[in-house]
């Protein structure tokens, strides 16, 4: 057992405190002045996903739409009921000029496993409800070390997420790799990061079989599947500010998502998620939109709130009549 420098909590030494503020005063000490006598609830989102996964790319463009909307996004998201978004925590804002500084420069460093990366963001709803969303990034070195190991060591505010976001990279997994018809310039590691997140979870509810944090299984760099084509792909697997029904539309490519994962992955084996998951949904994204360095400047991201709006959906932040006419 160990105990919290700052709170005085005790806790197994490879669970760091649940309150990861603990670790972060410059964060702690922001809410306090913006929220002096009451904290808003959390909304915990848990990004998992191997080394390559595209959880970092993701996670700063989605950063940077929310903070600076297109003009069809910033329409999508008042159609929600959200009115502002911000970042008053200056850790968050640090974290995220330095990655779009990577991104500029054409590359993005490793996510270091014993440093715990986290964006927070206030959110205000057009009810004057207010929430803070704590996105964190899981360290994709440290994931896949943990599967090798077998191992469960993740820190447990990375577990207890409201929502968690699981990404599948095409070029780590034989099956959408093959589809490719191209030499992979990946490991192709074939991890199941689902079926290590289930039991990772079970160990955070008890060993319950059935876990019911939502879960948004997230293809990252989609667009390389696009020059492919296989007859089986969604013919628009992106759902975005452009989708006349969005909430439906999520459902409806959720499902051909599915089949098409069934056919192909492997990796993910939709039938056994939906054994251990009780609320699972399917997404493409492409961060970037093209399948080139990572500049930053050239980017035509595609997809990237869907998973995002449906995670705050399932969180009952969101109404479920916002966005489906």
């Amino acid at each position: 057992m160990m105990k919290c420098n700052r709170c005085g909590k005790r806790q197994y030494t490879h669970v760091k405190c649940e309150r990861f503020d603990c670790l972060h005063p410059d964060y702690a000490e922001a809410m306090k002045r913006r929220f002096p006598y009451e904290i808003p609830p959390k909304c915990l989102f848990s990004l998992v996903g191997g080394i390559n996964a595209g959880k970092t790319y993701y996670l700063v463009c989605l950063i940077h739409e929310l903070l600076r909307p297109s003009s069809a996004n910033k329409i999508l998201l008042k159609k929600m009921g959200i009115i502002n978004i911000e970042m008053i925590d200056p850790e968050s804002e640090n974290l995220l000029d330095l990655l779009i500084k990577f991104s500029k420069d054409g590359g993005m460093e490793a996510t270091k496993p014993d440093i715990l990366g986290f964006f927070s963001l206030i959110i205000t709803m057009e009810s004057g409800k207010i929430y803070e969303l704590v996105l964190f990034n899981s360290s994709g070195e440290k994931i896949e070390d943990e599967i090798i190991k077998r191992k469960f060591y993740t820190d447990s505010h990375e577990l207890k997420g409201t929502v968690s976001l699981c990404f599948v990279n095409p070029r780590k997994d034989t099956g959408l790799n093959r589809i490719l018809e191209r030499p992979n310039q990946e490991v192709r590691a074939n991890f199941n990061f689902a079926e290590h997140f289930h039991k990772v979870m079970q160990k955070v509810k008890d060993n319950n079989q059935y876990v019911d944090t939502p879960t948004a299984i997230c293809i990252s760099k989609f667009d390389l599947l696009l020059h492919r084509r296989p007859k089986d792909i969604p013919p628009e697997p992106f759902v975005d500010a452009t989708s006349k029904s969005f909430f439906r539309d999520i459902k409806t490519v959720s499902k051909q998502l599915r089949a098409f994962l069934e056919t192909h992955s492997d990796t993910i084996d939709p039938i056994d998620l939906d054994s251990k998951f009780s609320n699972s949904c399917y997404f493409a994204v492409a961060p970037f939109g093209k399948d080139e360095n990572f500049y930053w400047d050239f980017r035509e991201p595609k997809g990237l709130l869907a998973p995002f709006l449906w995670a705050l959906q399932q969180s009952q932040i969101i109404n479920d009549t916002h966005g489906v006419h």
